[in-house]
Parts: structure tokens; C-alpha cells; sequence
């Protein structure tokens, strides 16, 4: 080892390393181009994933560096970000943004290995500590060319390049199938969900008659006395609404439909004014609390009362149901879930509550479970509309929602079911993203090793990077680029 680095390694900066590209636009002569900017990078697997067509007339202001096979990009904006990419052949010739640094390799260096270097969380700390400026943080091309680069004999770049591919392809496939995984779990919880609101997940039970003596119709009447009884002493509501059963399927033995307003006492919109952005104040839940079979009672802001201001009716209690009603994101229009906070909190004007009528007639639960999967999901997305890019859902629908209604303790066991599956699922859900973090430090391990000359044996035979240098040195400048024979740009 000499100076830390392996015999027959150096140590250069990538300006040594890295031919400097001339800026101009695309050729007038084509009336088309291929443009590559940040938006066109996977900053995930760092590759080009979505180059652009663009007409030539139409050319943007950054367009100005034509791009080869085997060069690398690399962002100087945002450089947290991880916009990298290497080039590939279908690409040659393609005009790149002048928001990356386009380094391409003189034959001192393998594509490939640059490539892996820039990826390496040692060099991406070092350019990142060198940004400057707020809209946006960046560096400049010097900054990235000025960075130093652990230079190995050509052939054993080769090798280590080699190697690379090999171990990342086999974490790559390991991580597609924790994907798989992951959908597969995802399509069993929602086969699960199906079974616990269609009867088939309590089916065996209750043809062994463990729900006998009470019948969903039976807790819905008493729901309605409950819920008519709270009408005449405390809301100002009247009659309820009647569910939409309209081409739903036959419920089984024992089950009703019901609507959301059948079950449920309080039904309002929250505050409309805006919460201050800072404590001091009363917690106001964010609309994002509110997610599918989920509130995140920790997701809030924080409102400041008026003098007189009367805020009774837009606290939210334990139990209580909560809907959203407007979302940028249409998929989570009129999904709900139970609040379970062990402290009172206020709803924002975008979530409508629901408080269930409870005393061993509904379960909220049951319902947070029934109303985020079968027709009365498919009821209230069917509701959803959309204006000016907002997407939201009526009160009033949500009321109609059908509800399929089985026995007290039916709903109880279907509870049950659900949170035991819930639970067994859980840490297999969670490996998911733990294990895809792994994949991420195994990478970063094998690129440290293999920077470090731990990878792949030394070969005393090979030309020192030194004598390399030297040799590429001593040719005359219009001297041409050797081929690189064999060699394969990294996909």
C-alpha cells in the first residue's frame, strides 16, 4: 500500500480523468432532439428513464451539452438528490441539461467505474458539503471536477466494474422480489377486507350458530331509537337517511344494509378558518391524519380560539369516526378512519366526523373496517367528484353510504379477525422497506470495498494507474482515443 491506496493504484482529480465537454445547442440541421434534464433521472436505480422529444425550435435555454455512450451525469443542483446517470448508447448524442456536470472518461478510466465512484456516498458527502445559495442549493462543475478519485490499473477497473454489476444485480433481484412480496401482501389484506364486510371471514361461526339471538335489523332498530332519542335532546337533525342499496348484492343471514347516517349521531364539517402555524393553541388535526382504516392522531397544528368563539361541536373524541372530504389526491376522497388520541382534538374543515352510536349496538371499528373496502367503498368512490384539480365528496353521500350490518357480536369477531391478521402481516409489511434499506448500505458496502481495493485481487501484472497516466500524457493531443474493446457500457 502506498499513501492508504493499494499497489498500482493513484490518487488524481477528476479533471485529470475527465475530458472537458463544449457547451452549444442542438443542431439546426434536425428539426428534433433528445433532452436529457433533472426530471428525466430515476435518482433511485440512477438512470436515464424518461428522456424528452423536443422540437428543435423549441430548445430550452439549458440545452447545451451534447452527451456521448459512457459519459456520466451528474447534478450539480440539488445534489442530495442523487440525479446521477451513465449514459448509454441509445442515447449518444442526446443534448443534456446544464444543471448536470457531464464528466467524460479519457481512456484512463472505465466508464463504469467513474460511474460507481460518483455514486459512492464519500464523493456525494464531499460535493454536497460545497453547496451554495438557497433557490436552489448547487455547486458548480469545478466544484465536482476538483474532487479526487481512487485510480486503479485499467484492468482492474475492469475487474471491479465486473464485480459490481454482479453483486448489485443479485441485490436487484433480490429486492424485486420483496416487491413481489409486498404486492402480494397488499392483495391479500384487500381479498381479507373483502371477506371481513361480504361474510365470508365470520362464515363458518355463524353457520355454527355463535350469533344466534340478534340480527343486524334488530341492532339497527335499536340504533334508530338510540340515534332518534339524541335527535329529540341534543341534535337538531331529523329523520335519517336511508342507505343506497342500489345494485348491491344479497347480504348474508342474520346482516342489513344500514347507512352511515342510520349509525351515527353527530355528523358535521370541522373549522374553516385557518390554524396558526405555532403553538400556543388547541391541537386541529391536518386533513393528512386521515388515511385508509387509519388517523393519525399525532398529524395536527394547532388553532387559536377567538374571544367568544364556541368550539363544542368540532372537538374530536376517542371512538369518533373521521371522513375526508376534499384531498388533492383523489384516491383518499371519503376514505375514514376511527380517532383513537387518548386527548380531545379539533377537525379542520376538510374532514367531516361521524360520532357512531355506540353502547353495544356498532362497533366504530366495524365500520372503519366496512366502509374502506366492498360496495360501501365502492359506493362512496363513486361519489367523488372533481373541480379545478380539487377532488371532494358531499356530506350528503357520505350519509347514504350502504353499510353492511351483521350482529353486535359478529362485528366484534370480525374485529377481532381483522387486527389479528393486521398484526401477523404487520412485520412482514414493514421488512419491505427495512430490507430495501439494506439493499441501499449492502450497495454502499460493496463500493467502499470496492474503492478501497478489497473487492477484487491485484494483479501484478496489470500497467499501474501511474505508468497509465504517464503513457496517455506522452501522446500528442490530436492523438486519437484507443477502442475499448469488449467493453460494455453498464446498463
Amino acid at each position: 500500500m502506498t499513501g492508504g491506496l493499494p499497489a498500482g493504484w493513484a490518487e488524481v482529480a477528476l479533471s485529470d480523468v475527465c475530458r472537458p465537454v463544449s457547451q452549444r445547442g442542438p443542431s439546426v440541421a434536425e428539426t428534433e432532439f433528445r433532452y436529457i434534464d433533472l426530471g428525466a433521472i430515476d435518482n433511485k436505480t440512477k438512470r436515464v428513464v424518461n428522456p424528452s422529444s423536443l422540437a428543435t425550435a423549441a430548445a430550452p435555454s439549458r440545452a447545451k451539452q451534447v452527451v456521448a455512450a459512457g459519459d456520466v451525469l451528474f447534478s450539480t443542483v440539488r445534489v442530495y438528490l442523487e440525479n446521477i446517470a451513465l449514459i448509454p448508447r441509445e442515447l449518444d448524442s442526446a443534448i443534456a441539461s446544464t444543471a448536470f456536470t457531464v464528466l467524460r472518461p479519457t481512456p484512463a478510466v472505465e466508464p463504469g467505474y467513474l460511474y460507481r465512484w460518483v455514486t459512492s456516498k464519500p464523493f456525494i458527502q464531499a460535493v454536497n458539503a460545497l453547496q451554495r445559495g438557497n433557490s436552489p442549493p448547487s455547486v458548480q462543475d469545478g466544484d465536482v471536477r476538483s474532487q479526487r478519485l481512487p485510480l486503479p490499473p485499467l484492468r482492474e477497473q475492469q475487474r471491479i466494474v465486473s464485480r459490481i454489476e454482479e453483486l448489485f444485480s443479485e441485490i436487484d433481484e433480490g429486492e424485486r422480489a420483496l416487491e413481489h412480496v409486498g404486492r402480494l401482501v397488499e392483495r391479500y389484506r384487500q381479498s381479507v377486507l373483502k371477506a371481513a364486510v361480504t361474510g365470508e371471514l365470520t362464515a363458518k361461526a355463524r353457520l355454527a350458530g355463535e350469533f344466534e339471538g340478534e340480527s343486524g335489523a334488530d341492532v339497527l332498530e335499536r340504533a334508530l331509537i338510540r340515534r332518534a332519542h339524541l335527535v329529540a335532546h341534543q341534535l337538531s337533525r331529523g329523520a335519517p337517511v336511508e342507505p343506497d342499496v342500489t345494485g348491491v348484492p344479497a347480504l348474508p343471514a342474520g346482516w342489513v344494509w344500514a347507512s352511515v347516517d342510520q349509525l351515527c349521531g353527530q355528523f358535521g364539517n370541522g373549522l374553516s378558518r385557518k390554524p396558526a402555524h405555532e403553538p400556543p393553541g388547541t391541537p386541529i388535526l391536518r386533513i393528512s391524519a386521515v388515511r385508509p382504516l387509519a388517523v393519525d392522531a399525532w398529524d395536527v397544528r394547532y388553532y387559536t380560539e377567538e374571544e367568544g368563539e364556541r368550539l363544542d361541536g368540532y372537538f374530536v373524541e376517542n371512538g369518533d369516526l373521521l371522513f375526508t372530504r376534499y384531498n388533492g389526491s383523489r384516491e383518499l376522497v371519503g376514505v375514514s378512519g376511527v380517532y383513537r388520541g387518548n386527548s380531545p382534538v379539533l377537525h379542520p374543515d376538510k374532514l367531516i366526523k361521524a360520532r357512531v352510536i355506540s353502547s353495544g349496538l356498532v362497533l366504530p371499528d366495524y365500520l372503519e373496517i366496512a366502509l374502506n373496502a366492498g360496495e360501501s367503498w365502492k359506493f362512496l368512490t363513486s361519489c367523488v367528484k372533481t373541480s379545478a384539480g380539487q377532488h371532494g365528496i358531499a356530506g350528503a353521500d357520505i350519509k347514504r353510504a350502504p353499510v353492511p350490518l351483521p350482529p353486535f357480536n359478529e362485528q366484534r369477531e370480525i374485529v377481532a379477525l381483522w387486527r389479528q391478521f393486521e398484526s401477523q402481516v404487520g412485520a412482514l409489511k414493514s421488512s419491505v422497506p427495512t430490507e430495501a434499506r439494506r439493499g441501499q448500505a449492502l450497495r454502499q458496502s460493496i463500493l467502499k470495498a470496492a474503492f478501497s481495493g478489497q473487492l477484487v485481487p491485484q494483479d501484478p501484472r496489470d500497467e499501474p494507474a501511474s505508468a497509465l497516466l504517464a503513457r496517455l500524457a506522452a501522446q500528442p493531443a490530436d492523438a486519437p482515443a484507443p477502442k475499448r474493446r469488449g467493453r460494455k457500457v453498464p446498463a
